[in-house]
This record gives structure tokens, C-alpha cells and sequence, in this order.
């Protein structure tokens, strides 16, 4: 289920226009499945935004789930509602993932229509900066080029 996150009167929510893979259906009725399906997510979400007056915000989807929302970088893995972390913490995977959505909204680097293969160059090149523990150090390496810690998404718990 989605869980979009409001914040200021906007809400965030992937891009809900790609199929749904995985399922063993036809590709005929899969497409049709997926399509209604989320299209009435879609407007679900719209109609209660509309109604509380808030407007939503579509973000690019790519890495999401896979990315430590705490740092904004691929060094931990999903496993079912679970995020495990490089450094053992433990995090609920869905959470996670709705704090990287909310994260990406404020991303500059990462449009909705930026192709996965570059979100992917960009997170890990995020990645090896944070190993490399350059990102204070480096300017080029800062998130979002942004001028301190402090203003960064990234930067709650």
C-alpha cells in the first residue's frame, strides 16, 4: 500500500504510470490490472489532496526502496518490511522508503523523469563519497549541492 507523506501541504508520491511486474498473469491482463489499479490509487490520493487543499508532488521512484534514508546513500539492503543497514541498525522498510520519497522531492539532481541507470551513477557516486568520508571535505561531493549538513533531507533520524 501507499503511504504518501504530507508535509506543508504537499504530497509526496512516486510515479504511479509503470506496470507491475512480478505478477503471472497474462500480459494483457496484466497491463489492464495494473493500470486500473493504479490509476484509482492515483486518484484517490488526488481527491484527498484536493479536498485538504494540498497539492501533490510526483517524485522519481528509482531507488527508493533501496537507499539508507538516513544518509541517502545505497549502503544498506531491503529484506520483506526490513532495512538493514550497513551499520546494523534495523530500520521498517516501508518507512524508509517514505522518507527517501519525501527526500527525493528536494533532490535537484534527481528529476521525475531522470532515467534509473543516472539515479543509479548518482547515488552511487553519493555512495563512494560517503565512504570515502569526503563529503564534508569535498564540495563536489555534497547532496544536492547544498551549502551545510544542516539543510540537507537527510539529515533526521
Amino acid at each position: 500500500m501507499i503511504k504518501p507523506f504530507v508535509t506543508l501541504g504537499f504530497v509526496k508520491v512516486v510515479n504511479l504510470t509503470s506496470p507491475i511486474s512480478g505478477k503471472k498473469f497474462s500480459k494483457n491482463v496484466s497491463r489492464r490490472l495494473s493500470s486500473w489499479t493504479k490509476g484509482v490509487i492515483a486518484q484517490a490520493i488526488e481527491n484527498v489532496s484536493r479536498r485538504r487543499g494540498s497539492t501533490v508532488v510526483h517524485v522519481n521512484a528509482a531507488y527508493t526502496s533501496q537507499m539508507d534514508s538516513r544518509n541517502g546513500t545505497l549502503t544498506g539492503k531491503r529484506s520483506g518490511d526490513k532495512f538493514y543497514c550497513e551499520d546494523g541498525v534495523v530500520l521498517q522498510a516501508d518507512v524508509n522508503a517514505a522518507r527517501n520519497v519525501l527526500a527525493r522531492s528536494q533532490d535537484h539532481e534527481i528529476g521525475l523523469w531522470t532515467p534509473y541507470q543516472q539515479v543509479e551513477a548518482i547515488l552511487l557516486k553519493r555512495t563512494e563519497c560517503l565512504r570515502l568520508k569526503l563529503l564534508k571535505q569535498d564540495s563536489s561531493c555534497k547532496p544536492f549541492g547544498l551549502s551545510t549538513e544542516s539543510e540537507s533531507p537527510y539529515a533526521y533520524v
